[in-house]
């Protein structure tokens, strides 16, 4: 399930092994993961793909990596979610989407 928090954001939150009836859901893959309290669970993430220029693509990503290095609180994506299915439709550096983000860069 995704669940808003407090500053507008959606993030994970309860997981279910069943298609729920109501509510904002992802579906994916959960796998055991060994952990103290025993609730603990590793969620793959489906979000392995962001469309852009591929003449970009590369100064993109090293720039993701950058940031997620130095401020990952920073990095955010906004994303459609319909019936468990998730694309991303922009990917956001210090508040600034990637494109602009990159051609800022001196």
């Amino acid at each position: 399930m995704l669940e808003p928090d407090a500053d507008g954001f959606v993030r994970w939150g309860e997981v279910l092994y069943e298609q729920p009836s109501q509510g904002l859901y992802v579906k994916t893959q959960a796998m055991p993961y060994w952990s103290e309290d025993g609730e603990t669970v590793y969620v793959e993430q489906p979000l392995d793909r962001f469309y852009m220029n591929e003449y970009a693509a590369r100064e993109a990503a090293a720039a993701y990596n950058a940031q997620i290095r130095e401020a990952p609180e920073d990095c955010y994506i906004r994303a459609r979610v319909l019936e468990g299915m998730i694309q991303v439709e922009e990917l956001y550096l210090d508040g600034i989407p990637i494109r602009e983000f990159i051609r800022a860069r001196p």
